[in-house]
């Protein structure tokens, strides 16, 4: 019985990994590997980062949070998080706070994945001056709307 939950082609119920936070620079890597372990063997047909994947924004983390992101499995929405825009490198943070995540994650701030059963829409919320505090702009919105 699948309770009205989104199918696959394939008949079987639609699995969303969602994980949030993994903070980069301030985990354990025995963790961060369990994690990958126990998210593979869900075998699920979307993985959902929602931010924060770096502690401080430093590239060594990016980095490191590049190589997790080439280890989960299948389709990925990755969205930043205000922990991923530099916190005391102030020329990056003023001009182009978002640059490190889009080399090293994803291009796109607010992706949309759109699969047989389910559309995914990330947002990034992080408002360009005030990154502790979430908004979705008016475009935001229409792009969930159109989703």
């Amino acid at each position: 019985m699948t309770h009205g939950l989104p199918l696959c082609e394939d008949g079987r119920v639609l699995v969303v990994a969602h994980l949030s936070d993994p903070h980069l620079g301030a985990h354990r890597a025995d963790l961060v590997a369990s994690l990958l372990t126990d998210v593979t063997a869900q075998r699920p047909d979307l993985v959902v980062v929602s931010g924060d994947w770096t502690q401080r924004a430093r590239r060594a983390q990016f980095a490191g949070a590049r190589e997790l992101l080439g280890q989960l499995p299948g389709p990925v929405l990755a969205v930043a998080g205000n922990h991923d825009v530099p916190l005391f490198d102030l020329p990056q943070r003023l001009l182009a706070p978002t640059r490190r995540y889009r080399r090293y994650i994803a291009s796109e701030l607010d992706p949309v994945v759109a699969m047989p059963g389910l559309v995914a829409v990330g947002l990034d919320s992080m408002p360009r001056w005030r990154w502790k505090a979430g908004h979705v702009s008016a475009r935001q919105a229409e792009l969930v709307r159109e989703a």
